[in-house]
């Protein structure tokens, strides 16, 4: 993993922002998803239950430049994620946690945040050859549902046990699928692929999200 580092550190919500400014212009956002969450301390109405979670590819919806995108960088939490790197933060009660794990390359940049380099501790691990696959919660909506289905949208999911619509960017998976397989985008199921870290036991101690996978198939229960 000499290609690879984890930087660790406390950002105010200026440092925060100009941190995801500079990653922006630095091209870092290209192939990038965003996963955020909120978990409001109140009772949530219906409508709003659907901007709980923000799952969406990153530059087409970058709130310091458009009035009108999900202002997802004020989330609890969140993760911008490639294939080579995430980016992860998580609001405490004064800071906000960042967490780097990933490609070297960017080192300096992390740096000039006074993040802390902490590559160290991947020298301890080993990463797993490849990607574990998990099934995200949902299927995804027919297009004769998505009619009938109130703020529904194309390419949305659904879960009966979960109280809203689930909304998935789409797939962006580098691999090759079966020559008979289904477009995916219309492929019924979606996973997330997480790169993972173990340690001698073989216990995960470090893991980052690498990109989603559409799938048709579904052996297991539950999500991620």
């Amino acid at each position: 993993m000499a290609n690879e580092i984890l930087y660790t550190g406390q950002l105010t919500e200026i440092d925060f922002l100009a941190l995801l400014k500079a990653c922006h212009a630095a091209n870092m956002f290209a192939e990038a998803l965003v996963l955020a969450e909120q978990f409001p301390n109140r009772v949530v109405k219906k409508k709003e239950r659907q901007d709980l979670l923000f799952f969406r590819n990153v530059v087409s919806h970058i709130p310091w430049n458009d009035d009108h995108a999900a202002p997802w960088h004020t989330y609890l939490s969140g993760r911008i994620f490639t294939e080579q790197w995430e980016l992860r933060w998580a609001r405490q009660q004064q800071n906000i946690r960042i967490v780097y794990l990933g490609l070297s390359e960017y080192g300096g940049m992390l740096r000039d945040y006074h993040l802390k380099d902490k590559s160290g501790l991947l020298v301890e691990l080993k990463k797993k050859s490849k990607p574990n696959e998990y099934y995200l919660f949902g299927e995804r909506l027919r297009p004769e549902d998505v009619k009938t289905i109130i703020w529904a949208e194309p390419g949305d999911f659904a879960e009966a046990r979960i109280p809203r619509l689930l909304r998935y960017p789409p797939a962006n998976w580098k691999g090759i699928y079966p020559k008979d397989s289904k477009d995916p985008l219309e492929m019924s199921y979606m996973q997330l692929l997480v790169c993972e870290y173990i340690d001698e036991t073989g216990s995960v101690v470090l893991s980052r999200f690498q990109c989603l996978k559409a799938a048709e198939g579904r052996q297991t229960e539950g999500g991620q």
